[in-house]
Order: structure tokens, then C-alpha cells, then sequence
């Protein structure tokens, strides 16, 4: 928010909250078996929370926590989606890790799944 004059940042926040129903970002990574590509996800999608924390600029920094915890909704952060995508064998761990939001939670989350060592 910070690209707009401090006396209309408030208006902004007010104003994205309001008409944001949600956010899809994607990231594409080779597919482990070198047969294209595969886009790893993160979705936000606009709730009563997560519009608070759009318009409170004190708790804009929770949108990331609100995003993991926010499953019920169907939202995911790239690291979960990144998470199941080298579970699942689709892409590699290096590849995930390159990209990853928070690497050494992602690495952390691989090994209590038993995915990594």
C-alpha cells in the first residue's frame, strides 16, 4: 500500500478488502520426469479475516499464516502445494526448494512427512 499517499492508504485498503474476492498466484517448475511443466499454486481467497488483515496494516503480516491455516476455505501456500507436488513425485525436491516461500520450513514440513531424510 505504501505505492499510494499515506492520506489515501486507508482508502485503498478499504477499497481492495471490499472487492477482492480472491488471489491465485502460480509458479511454473519441470516436472521430475522432464516432460514439460507443472504450475505450483498459492490461493488467498477474500474472507472476514483475511479482509480485516488487507485493511488493519498491523495485521497484513498474518495473511500468510491465515492462507496456511486457511484449508477449509481452499487456500494453500506455495509451499504446501509445493509440498504435495514432490510427495507426489511431480517435481523434485532441488526444483520445490529453489522456489520455495520459506526454505527451511519447507524442509522441515519434508522431513515430518517422511518425504526427505
Amino acid at each position: 500500500m505504501t505505492f499510494f499517499p499515506p492520506h489515501e492508504q486507508q482508502q485503498v485498503r478499504l477499497s481492495l478488502a471490499g472487492s477482492l474476492r480472491g488471489i491465485v498466484s502460480q509458479r511454473l517448475l519441470p516436472r521430475s520426469n522432464g516432460t514439460g511443466r507443472v504450475a505450483a499454486s498459492e490461493i488467498m481467497l477474500n474472507n472476514g479475516r483475511t479482509a480485516e488483515a488487507i485493511v488493519e496494516p498491523e495485521l497484513t503480516s498474518t495473511l500468510h499464516d491465515m492462507i496456511a491455516e486457511g484449508g477449509y476455505y481452499n487456500m494453500r501456500t506455495f509451499d504446501q502445494h509445493l509440498l504435495e507436488l514432490v510427495r507426489d513425485g511431480v517435481v523434485s525436491f532441488n526444483d520445490a526448494f529453489a522456489v520455495s516461500s520459506r526454505p527451511q520450513d519447507f524442509t522441515v514440513a519434508l522431513r515430518a512427512e517422511g518425504v526427505i531424510a
